[in-house]
């Protein structure tokens, strides 16, 4: 039996069904046992006010932006519990908040005879994560995962490439479910979520140069997210249930999502397993979950160009049906149980060569 314990800050705006955690429940169970600890995000209390304010002051001078007290709260207890041989492997699903001293004192502790494996996983493109993580401390884990292509380069400046694996983000694809009506023959119903990185401006021009022109419609899940005043074919969604959520992606006919940059990205995912078509922007960490004709991919974020691809879908159903099937397959073969054979695949290797 493989004994692992996963770290995962937690965030309130996902659903039940969202989430890279979402593989573990696939994983054998008689292979596995699974321990997962959830973080919330955000500063609490270590021991006092004086001593939060000292170690605070350390943090910072180790230079990993996303780190904070809870944080060190359970990497404490971790540690603990590494030392007395409980886990064969501690993975950090989300590395940019999760990690700092843990790997240096493991490495430290050359009398303990069986340590864990450490894995971390990153999930910001290679831009940010410039900005987020102390490439000192990431190279002291054993093995980094990450969840596009574009991160790999990033991380072989710091680690040999053999101990990083490339796994792409799954999808819920027995939740995520595609309404049963065909494509609507006289309307576009464009749907986009988040915040995080993604190019509103674009949605919002291009909403602009689409305005008066009838059927068409910009739906944007987004709490913190204000349209323009004078785009009355914008409609923004706060606070809405999983139900609703699921509703408004059924009743739309294109995943219109233009990004900044990405690496994974959950609506898109959501998007497929809907069986709706994608217009988004041609990046390569995109491409990567958007191989095929599931998706057009504009550069540069041309709001003309996006006006002209969603002009095309409007008058061509067919089309969209057609991509819409291409959504299906894909999502289909990024469906978590497929996932979650790579990382049972990705454990024994490392597990074996150890």
């Amino acid at each position: 039996m493989i004994n692992i314990k996963y770290i995962r800050t937690f965030y309130p705006h996902w659903g039940e069904h969202s989430g890279i955690h979402q593989f573990i429940r696939h994983l054998p169970p008689q292979k596995f046992r699974c321990e997962e600890k959830t973080v919330p995000m955000g500063c609490s209390s270590l021991m006092g006010r004086k001593f939060d304010s000292l170690f605070a002051r350390a943090v910072k001078s180790r230079k990993m932006k996303a780190y904070r007290l809870s944080d060190a709260r359970e990497e404490s207890l971790t540690f603990f519990q590494s030392v007395t041989n409980k886990y064969d492997i501690i993975h950090f699903l989300d590395g940019e908040h999760g990690i700092m001293f843990l790997p240096g004192l493991l490495k430290k502790m050359r009398w303990v005879k069986s340590k864990p494996l450490l894995i971390g996983m990153f999930h910001q493109p290679p831009h940010i994560l410039e900005e987020l993580i102390n490439p000192d401390i990431i190279r002291q884990l054993d093995y980094v995962s990450v969840v596009a292509p574009n991160q790999v380069d990033y991380f072989a400046q710091h680690m040999p490439r053999e101990r990083i694996r490339a796994i792409l983000h799954g999808i819920a694809a027995d939740h995520f479910q595609p309404a049963e009506s065909n494509a609507s023959t006289d309307r576009l119903r464009c749907i986009a979520g988040g915040v995080w990185l993604r190019d509103y401006k674009a949605i919002f021009e291009t909403a602009r140069l689409m305005q008066g022109e009838q059927g068409v419609e910009f739906h944007l899940i987004a709490s913190d997210l204000e349209k323009p005043a004078d785009l009355d074919n914008v409609f923004i969604h706060r606070g809405i249930t999983d139900e609703e959520y699921m509703r408004l992606f059924r009743e739309s006919d294109v995943l219109f999502m233009p990004m900044e940059a990405a690496t994974a990205n959950n609506v898109i995912l959501e998007g497929i397993a809907c069986g709706l078509p994608v217009v988004s922007s041609e990046l390569s960490s995109v491409r990567a979950y958007l191989p095929g004709k599931e998706a057009v991919l504009v550069k540069n974020n041309e709001p003309l160009v996006f006006a002209n691809i969603l002009r095309d879908l409007l008058k061509n159903p067919e089309k969209r049906t057609e991509m819409g099937k291409h959504a299906l397959l894909r999502a289909k073969q990024l469906s978590w149980p497929n996932i979650a054979e790579q990382y049972d695949d990705f454990y024994t290797e490392i597990l074996a060569g150890r």
